[in-house]
């Protein structure tokens, strides 16, 4: 099975990559995005532009029938600029990517949302994340996987890349709390680790699929 994941070298997609270049049932892994996975180059990884992936057509369409797909594609409007921009991210490039995937014969796609995600939400950020479920609902796949992590944590010595400062502190109070209530139940439920949400993902899509 060839597998293709687009945001190979954010916090989760990155983890994504790591699983599916070991996994017995794959093949292949096409990284899609604009710079490369950070994980060690292996001949089972190939990385691609958005635009190859929707220019190569003749390439793919023969070989990507089966496929299963992984969008773990996101930003913020901190880190995107503006409120135009980080739809181009989140909505645009995602709902782009999965209807490029379902048209070159993947019928397997796991997406990762928000907690929160709602089209009809009064919060920007939840509303955007609902309009992308809707849309990538709407495109027809057979098996679509939708998740939405809470805040998410790296694995240590493979956290985010780049500095998000909301997600930080964030980090930091879910920290300072779990310092006085270690055992307190609910403590779960405010994060999610990158490299247990991607094996979740891969084990729904291609393990229990």
């Amino acid at each position: 099975m060839i597998a293709i994941v687009a945001g190979g070298s954010g916090l989760v997609g990155s983890e994504l990559v790591r699983l599916l270049i070991t996994h017995p049932k794959v093949t292949r892994v096409i990284a899609v995005g604009r710079t490369p996975p950070a994980v060690a180059p292996t001949p089972k990884l190939e990385s691609i532009t958005f635009e190859a992936l929707s220019e190569r057509t003749e390439r793919f369409e023969s070989g990507l029938a089966g496929a299963a797909a992984f969008c773990a594609l996101g930003t913020t409007i901190r880190k995107a600029g503006s409120r135009e921009e980080f739809r181009a991210v989140d909505f645009d490039l995602v709902v782009a990517f999965a209807r490029d995937a379902h048209r070159l014969g993947v019928r397997r796609f796991s997406l990762v949302s928000a907690t929160g995600a709602d089209s009809k939400s009064f919060i920007f950020y939840n509303q955007v994340k609902g309009e992308t479920e809707a849309a990538v609902q709407g495109i027809g796949f057979e098996r679509l996987d939708i998740h939405r992590p809470a805040l998410l944590v790296g694995a240590p010595g493979r956290e985010r890349r780049e500095f998000r400062r909301g997600e930080a502190a964030a980090v930091r109070a879910v920290s300072w709390i779990e310092r006085f209530l270690p055992s307190a139940p609910w403590l779960d439920r405010l994060r999610t680790p990158a490299d247990h949400l991607a094996q979740q993902m891969v084990t729904r899509l291609l393990d229990l699929g």
